[in-house]
């Protein structure tokens, strides 16, 4: 019947075929070999060929690579007797999908082999994109090195990253079954769940609760996800901040050091007791739009905000007091002194200011970032959420270095437009000092197809650089190879500025600015593994006011404050400037001559120290002698530091005990 069909010379059949828009193939099979009998106009527009292959064997018309894939599926349909349908990239770039079907004859054997083809690009080149995105959304939260899940409308986890489980101590199974937030949040689970079914974005600082029961500062940021204008689900970020956190409960320790930091912190910072602000610093001031501090002084703290908001604001800072939490982070509109509106990221804490309680809020202008923040929620692109709404900068970055994606984060955070990065190589941001060590930690990512991280100084638009902490993360395809390296940099700078000034307060005297203990014990046993391995030789000297009690009893505390002061300035102008002068507490000093040949430059250096105490010091007019009495030890035939520091003490003691204003050896 097909034979008849297909040479019949009425030509109904192959009018029939031409008027389908697929590509219509008639194979007839022979002994070990497959040829055309029929072809519609589709099929040869489709492959680039003529009438003139009919009757033509498959492997003489079409190229080797792509009969051989062909023959093969033919193959297989007389093996199967049955249709088959397969994709094939017919040449780069070009997807095609084919679906053969078997004729058979009466005696059930196969003689035609009808081949359906259509051109898939469009579709295939839109699944790989689809594919691509989602490789890209997927290394985004598994890579990430802060804690990831996302949640579907009903609040069941869908997915979780390996940071997060890392950080909570949970298993994948452990945190996908029950509630997550009664798992993590504890107490405040419900308002979490509820702030989350509003479908709006929002960011708490709270404390989390490991499976080990260990309470960590965190951020938690949660994002819904919106589709076709519907919400998806939520996802959902945990950036572990303890460390910051313990950094600050340092500072707030000493009062005297906690007063400086705020001072000169970047960010606002506002003191108030029942609603009146107590203190405000100057970047208060400047966020503001204040000429002063002093404008504050006894305003209500509502005042700065809209009145269809003030309700909320007070609710806020009443559950501070009722609840209790270490610290809560909330988003909120003000207004300025001359009317502006912005937007502003509020981290407040209960404190107590003189005796009374108060909150110390900390705020942060975030209007740039909010407006970027709505124009993403809105968005379809669901595997852009993470990079697009992340205070983070994010980037993928080539093999060669070349800025492949750069996220709208780089304006508010390095002050480049995202266009004058993209396409750039990464050297145009980072430091030409840290320029070689970012290679090496490329290149070793690509070498070992691992994680790594590094701290780094990158230009700035505006100013002259930033500290940033970068995270290189390896992106590979299906055959394992790097075909990018996704960079995630947070800003450092103001906690390596907090890193500094609390090195400085934890290596210096608060008073006087010099060394402390644990400064000099260290440059102590320095000195000790130079002179075992030079044979360089030092000494130190133990000093110790004679007469110092006098000054706070008849002038005050403050005056010997004075006096501290001024006496660290006499030490170091008596001393080289390779020696190192310490304040170890109270009117106690110790210096370390370093480099010495023998005692006669101790001496000169010990006797220069005695007579600089005969000049008076004056405080309030009134001038009054201080002696010292000192201890000194040299390093000939010492290498324990214990023992030297004991025979120092004891030379100390014996200057006092023969009665004051003298040095003695030990």
């Amino acid at each position: 019947m097909f034979q008849s069909l297909f040479y019949g010379s009425n030509g109904e059949f192959q009018t029939f075929i031409d008027s389908m828009t697929d590509a219509i193939y008639v194979m007839e099979v022979e002994v070990d070999c497959f040829r055309y009998v029929s072809v519609n106009k589709e099929g040869i527009e489709l492959a680039g060929i003529t009438k003139e292959i009919i009757g033509k064997k498959i492997d003489d018309v079409v190229p080797k690579v792509k009969s051989d894939i062909l023959i093969s599926h033919y193959r297989k349909v007389l093996k199967q007797k049955e249709s088959l349908r397969f994709e094939f990239e017919s040449r780069p770039g070009k997807y095609e999908e084919s679906i053969l079907t078997p004729i058979m004859n009466d005696n059930n054997d196969i003689v035609f082999i009808v081949t359906i083809t259509r051109d898939i690009t469009h579709r295939k080149v839109a699944e790989m994109e689809k594919e691509k995105k989602e490789k890209e959304y997927a290394s985004l939260i598994e890579l990430n090195s802060d804690g990831i899940y996302t949640l579907d409308n009903q609040g069941n986890v869908r997915d979780v990253n390996d940071a997060l489980v890392k950080l909570t101590g949970y298993s994948k199974a452990e945190l996908k079954s029950g509630s997550l937030y009664t798992k993590l949040y504890g107490q405040y689970a419900d308002e979490i769940d509820r702030k989350t079914s509003e479908g709006e974005s929002h960011e708490f600082e709270l404390q989390l609760t490991t499976k080990q029961g260990e309470l960590l500062d965190c951020t938690v940021k949660k994002v819904p996800m919106v589709v076709d204008d519907k919400m998806a689900g939520v996802y959902g970020v945990i950036k572990n901040i303890s460390r910051e956190k313990k950094m600050m409960k340092a500072i707030k320790n000493s009062e005297e050091r906690y007063s400086k930091l705020i001072e000169e912190s970047p960010d606002a910072m506002m003191i108030y007791c029942d609603g009146v602000v107590k203190f405000a610093n100057r970047a208060a001031a400047k966020l503001f739009g204040a000429p002063s501090r002093e404008v504050f002084d006894g305003k209500s703290v509502y005042d700065f905000f809209p009145l269809v908001n003030r309700a909320a604001v007070k609710n806020e800072i009443d559950q501070l007091y009722a609840i209790n939490p270490i610290q809560r982070l909330t988003e909120a509109r003000i207004i300025t002194l001359d009317g502006t509106e912005k937007y502003i990221e509020v981290s407040s804490v209960k404190t107590d200011y003189k005796g009374m309680p108060g909150v110390h809020s900390i705020m942060r202008d975030i209007s740039v970032r909010k407006k970027m923040e709505e124009a993403v929620v809105k968005s379809e692109e669901r595997y852009r959420l993470i990079a697009e709404n992340s205070r983070d900068l994010i980037q993928l970055v080539t093999p060669s270095g070349k800025l492949a994606y750069v996220s709208p984060s780089h304006p508010r955070v390095l002050g480049y437009h995202v266009d004058e990065l993209r396409g750039n190589n990464i050297e145009k941001i980072v430091q030409e000092e840290d320029i070689s060590r970012f290679k090496e930690e490329l290149d070793l990512v690509i070498k070992t197809k691992l994680h790594r991280s590094i701290e780094v100084k990158v230009n700035h638009y505006n100013k002259q650089w930033i500290w940033v902490h970068v995270d290189l993360i390896p992106i590979k395809d299906d055959e394992d190879e790097i075909i990018n390296v996704l960079f995630v940099g947070e800003d450092i700078t103001k906690r390596k500025d907090y890193e500094a000034k609390i090195h400085h307060l934890a290596y210096h005297d608060a008073l006087t600015g010099l060394p402390n203990r644990i400064n000099m014990d260290n440059h102590i046993e320095e000195a000790i593994k130079l002179k075992k391995e030079k044979t360089k030789h030092f000494a130190v000297m133990f000093l110790d006011c004679d007469n110092f009690k006098r000054i706070n009893d008849q002038w005050g505390h403050d005056a010997g404050d004075e006096f501290l002061k001024d006496l660290a300035n006499r030490l170091t102008n008596c001393v080289r400037e390779k020696d190192v002068v310490s304040r170890i507490g109270g009117d106690e000093f110790t210096i370390l001559i370093k480099d010495i040949d023998n005692q006669e430059l101790v001496t000169i250096i010990v006797e220069r120290i005695i007579q600089c105490m005969e000049n008076p010091y004056t405080y309030q007019k009134d001038n009054f002698l201080v002696t010292l009495s000192v201890g000194i030890v040299t390093s000939y035939g010492e290498d324990d530091k214990k023992s030297l520091l004991k025979k120092a003490d004891q030379a100390l003691y014996t200057a006092k005990h023969k009665g004051k204003n003298m040095y003695c050896w030990g």
